[in-house]
């Protein structure tokens, strides 16, 4: 693939170059010239572009990756509740990792739409009404409307009592 790349520009300068020079022998020689300059480049850049990618894969080989910098959520306490499921019986770190990572996108998402609905309200301070507003005009998050009630007064439920 590089190669054909390589050849691609060396035909485009040498192009340019014919259109620039009108005198044949001049072009022939500059063309050769350049080609040459062009090729040391060339080599010199991929020499450099070497060096760099086994230094990288080096670092890599020899660096471990931490798990626990990359989530914000405390792993430990995201696998002891995957665990509390009975039909969870092992769990491997990365899946650890990618759930706590869900419930992080899926706190932020849901954050910012209970600002939205405070900001709707002007006001500056969260409030619990916020949320469950947030949580009944998003589709996506249809699956919290029974995790997240709406707020009922003593008396409503009272009534609700007295119905039944």
């Amino acid at each position: 693939m590089f190669l054909f790349y390589f050849t691609f520009i060396v035909h485009l300068v040498t192009k340019i170059e014919k259109r620039l020079v009108k005198n044949t022998d001049q072009i022939f020689i500059k063309s050769q010239f350049n080609y040459i300059q062009f090729k040391k480049f060339i080599n010199k850049i991929i020499g450099q572009l070497d060096k760099r990618k086994k230094k990288k894969k080096k670092e890599m080989e020899e660096e471990e990756i931490d798990l626990k910098n990359l989530a914000d959520l405390p792993l430990a306490r995201v696998k002891r509740i995957m665990k509390s499921d009975t039909d969870v019986k092992l769990i491997s770190q990365e899946a650890v990792l990618l759930v706590t990572k869900a419930a992080e996108n899926l706190l932020i998402e849901l954050a910012k739409d209970s600002v939205n609905q405070t900001l709707k309200e002007n006001r500056k301070t969260i409030q619990y009404k916020d949320i469950v507003n947030a949580v009944k005009e998003k589709n996506h998050f249809d699956f919290l409307e029974d995790i997240v009630p709406s707020k009922t007064s003593i008396n409503q439920i009272n009534q609700l009592n007295k119905k039944e």
